[in-house]
């Protein structure tokens, strides 16, 4: 992922004019991803300015990342599938080491008999 290029915003209102701005309503710019507020309000009984400021780089970090996350995962599960379906169809070898000296042990029996029979 490449380096998500910062962004700036700036907002200038002039003083006599952020003295009369009603309650509620705000000035505020956006530029890129940056964006800023600034609205008159009050705390305590007293005016006060209200400064907001955001800016959703980390937001648009966070997307690759999830997208990132399900691509992996997704990839994950279908390895473990595989991996699943090959131990599957893998066989013990322990069960085929007995399996083939039980073969060959029934093969040297039955050779045997076949031929002392012949022999006589």
């Amino acid at each position: 992922m490449e380096k998500v290029p910062q962004d700036q915003v700036h907002l200038i209102i002039p003083l006599d004019s952020i003295g009369c701005l009603p309650s509620g309503a705000s000035f505020g710019n956006k530029q890129g991803r940056a964006n800023v507020k600034a609205s008159v309000g009050k705390q305590d009984g007293k005016d006060v300015i209200y400064i907001d400021a955001s800016c959703d780089s980390l937001q648009v970090l966070c997307l690759y990342y999830e997208e990132q996350n399900k691509k992996l995962a997704k990839q994950n599960a279908e390895l473990s599938n595989t991996i699943k379906t090959e131990k599957e169809q893998c066989s013990n070898p322990v069960k085929v080491a007995i399996f083939s000296f039980i073969v060959g042990l029934v093969s040297g029996i039955i050779i045997t008999i076949k031929t002392r029979k012949k022999n006589g």
